[in-house]
Formats: C-alpha cells, sequence, structure tokens
C-alpha cells in the first residue's frame, strides 16, 4: 500500500488491488469520503498534531478522528493494510452520512434518508428504554429507603 492523502485516493487503490469484498466496500463507501484526509502516523507526537487524537491513537491500527483517518505506519503495527483502510473508512464514511442527514438531506439517497429515520428511532427508542430504567432504579430506592 502506497501513501496516500485522501480517502478517496486511498479507497482507489483498494479497489484496484482488495480483495472482491473489499473492492465492493471500497466503491461503496468512496463516494461519501469527499473531504477525509488520510495522515500515515510513524511518530504520534510528530504526525498527529490533534491532542485528542494523538491520545486516542496509542496501540491502533487505525483511527478516524474530525475528518482525518490516521493509519499506523509503524512495521511492528502497521495499519498500512486493506483491512485497516476499510474499518477507519466505514467509520468516516458512517459519520459523513450522518452528518449530510442533519445539514443536507437533499444530498442522501432515498435509501440513505430511510435508514437515518430508522437509526433514529432506534435511538429514540433507546432513550425512552433508558429513563423507564432510570425511574425504576429510583423508584426502588426510595422503596428501600422508605421500608
Amino acid at each position: 500500500m502506497g501513501l496516500f492523502s485522501d480517502a478517496q485516493s486511498l479507497l482507489g487503490y483498494v479497489k484496484g488491488f482488495g480483495t472482491a469484498f473489499e473492492r465492493i466496500l471500497a466503491a461503496r463507501l468512496r463516494p461519501v469520503l469527499k473531504g477525509v484526509r488520510v495522515i500515515h502516523v510513524a511518530d504520534p507526537d510528530r504526525d498527529i498534531a490533534n491532542k485528542t487524537a494523538r491520545d486516542s491513537f496509542i496501540n491502533a491500527l487505525g483511527l478516524f478522528y474530525n475528518k482525518v483517518i490516521y493509519l499506523n505506519a509503524n512495521p511492528d503495527e502497521s495499519g498500512q493494510n486493506n483491512e485497516t483502510a476499510l474499518h477507519e473508512s466505514l467509520h468516516a464514511g458512517t459519520v459523513s452520512v450522518v452528518e449530510r442527514f442533519y445539514t443536507d438531506p437533499d444530498s442522501l439517497t432515498k435509501n440513505q434518508r430511510t435508514a437515518m429515520v430508522q437509526l433514529e428511532d432506534i435511538r429514540n427508542r433507546a432513550f425512552e428504554y433508558y429513563e423507564q430504567l432510570n425511574l425504576q432504579a429510583e423508584s426502588n430506592q426510595q422503596f428501600a429507603q422508605d421500608n
């Protein structure tokens, strides 16, 4: 794998040289990764300016943070491979679609918008369930204190 400065070029490489599955996944992800940069990290202190990203990168093969994919270029722990590139690209693609759903929903396909509505429904039901659990826990604590 060569050194790439943007995710679309990185996925272009995977699309050309990966396994059949990797090529399909790269082709699906590539269009939503416009503007995502790639940094090949040999020395986190030197190569990662953002402290939060740098701290999160410890012992990682790769990381996606704030529109940047960081790939570990250390030969002993290399993230310079299709699997890591696709893993981090999947995070980047997910964030891209979620952000666009809230800022420019017309830029998404009908299927993407439908999936986001379904995801929001799951999130809302999870919040409701969490609130119910908290109310039950508070009620149980009050009951225990009263008796």
